[in-house]
C-alpha cells in the first residue's frame, strides 16, 4: 500500500500530465482546423501556424511523458503519445505548399489526435481509481 504522501504526489503528477495532454489536444485540434484552411488554399501562413500548433502539442506531450516517467509505478500507465509529423514534411508543407502534402499532414494530425484521445482517456481512467 502506498503512503499518503506518495499517493498525493502521484495524484498531483497524474493531474499535471492530464492537463498537459489536454493542452496538447487543444493544440492538435487547432492544427486540424488550420490544416483544413491550408487545404482550401490558406498558403504559407496557414502552414506555418499549423506547424507551430503541432510543435506546441509535441512539447506538451513530451513534458507529460517526462512527468509520467517520474512515477515509480508508471508501468501500469500508458505513455503519452508521440506526435509523428517530421520536420522534413513540415518544411515541404510550408515552403512547397500543395494539396497532396497538406492531405498527408492532415492525416497525420488526425492519427495523432486519435492516439492522444486514447492516451488521455486511459490516463483519466487510471487517475479515477484514486
Amino acid at each position: 500500500m502506498l503512503s499518503s504522501e506518495l499517493m498525493n504526489d502521484t495524484v498531483y503528477r497524474l493531474d499535471m500530465a492530464i492537463e498537459l495532454l489536454k493542452k496538447a489536444q487543444k493544440s492538435l485540434s487547432g492544427a486540424g482546423v488550420l490544416g483544413i484552411w491550408d487545404m482550401l488554399g490558406g498558403g504559407m501562413i496557414s502552414s506555418f501556424l499549423k506547424h507551430t500548433s503541432i510543435e506546441d502539442a509535441r512539447r506538451y506531450a513530451k513534458e507529460a511523458e517526462r512527468i509520467l516517467s517520474t512515477i515509480d509505478w508508471s508501468d501500469s500507465i500508458s505513455s503519452a503519445p508521440r506526435i509523428e509529423i517530421d520536420r522534413i514534411l513540415a518544411f515541404l508543407d510550408i515552403f512547397f505548399d500543395g494539396f497532396v502534402v497538406d492531405l498527408v499532414v492532415q492525416t497525420k494530425i488526425s492519427r495523432a489526435r486519435q492516439e492522444l484521445d486514447r492516451a488521455l482517456s486511459a490516463l483519466i481512467d487510471f487517475r479515477s481509481r484514486f
